[in-house]
């Protein structure tokens, strides 16, 4: 008798989550459809069917990490333009800044 594994469903639905509340909603296409393939890798697994269960646990595995892909690509597209603007506008208050005082001390 092989026990049941989780055949990633765990990894499945914390992925689903995730991904649902940072808003990247299309890794919820990878994500829902690996919950399936885990649960029917669960369900094959326990029927006695080895060869399904691991096609199926593979196909989750494969739905979980290209849902992990899109969504660091996502966070990267997010994220790098949000750091670029803070980082420009803080030199640009730093310059402005020194430049009045400046001009205002010499002006005088």
């Amino acid at each position: 008798v092989h026990a049941s594994g989780d055949n990633f469903l765990t990894l499945s639905i914390v992925l689903t989550i995730l991904c649902f509340l940072c808003g990247t909603w299309y890794s919820l296409l990878c994500t829902i459809p690996a919950i399936f393939f885990a649960s029917a890798a669960r369900d094959a697994e326990r029927s006695g069917d080895l060869v399904g269960a691991r096609q199926k646990r593979n196909a989750a595995l494969i739905c979980n990490i290209i849902a992990c892909v899109w969504w660091v690509v996502a966070f990267l597209i997010i994220v790098i333009p949000i750091a670029v603007v803070i980082n420009s506008s803080r030199y640009y208050y730093y310059d402005s800044y020194y430049d009045s005082y400046y001009d205002s001390y010499y002006d005088s």
